[in-house]
């Protein structure tokens, strides 16, 4: 992913679920359960340009996942649990990156509210770390999320 110049500072440990990760101290931790898959999470908010970032510690079996699955198979199954509870139905997902022990996706959903239409921006991340997973999501218009690609891939390769 390119460069964009519009990074936020990361200047802050957050902890969820026995892990770490640095995140700008802009983010504001509140409570918004509706994000989460699991209740071993946290949301955190950037309140001026309306922007979530969620993390939370999962277990496959509360997700109904198989503890054999595979990192690509847990988020598969991710996805699919994701794209139903969005508040547009996904209508695509242009970019993704998977690796060993991460996968990361952009999806960009497109719907239509009371003021017309309205695009917005879901960046997934699933990480194992010591034989667990960690899910992120970071959410937004896509006017005030349109520039923090960058910053999410950052947050992620943080995690410790």
């Amino acid at each position: 992913m390119r460069e964009n110049h519009f990074d936020l500072p990361l200047q802050k440990m957050f902890a969820v679920g026995g892990i770490r990760f640095r995140c700008s101290d802009l983010f504001e931790e509140i409570k918004n359960p509706e994000m989460l898959l699991s209740p071993k999470g946290k949301v955190f908010w950037i309140s001026d340009i309306n922007v979530w970032l969620s993390a939370e510690h999962l277990h496959l079996k509360d997700i109904s996942i198989s503890e054999n699955a595979t990192i690509n198979e847990v988020f598969d199954a991710l996805l699919q649990i994701r794209q139903l509870s969005m508040t547009y139905h996904s209508s695509s997902i242009p970019k993704s990156e998977r690796r060993k022990n991460l996968a990361i996706v952009n999806a960009i959903s497109e719907g239509r509210d009371a003021y017309g239409k309205v695009l917005e921006t879901y960046d997934l991340a699933l990480v194992q770390l010591n034989g667990q997973y960690y899910f992120f999501q970071l959410y937004g218009s896509e006017k005030g999320i349109s520039y923090l690609h960058d910053d999410f891939q950052d947050v992620i390769r943080s995690v410790h």
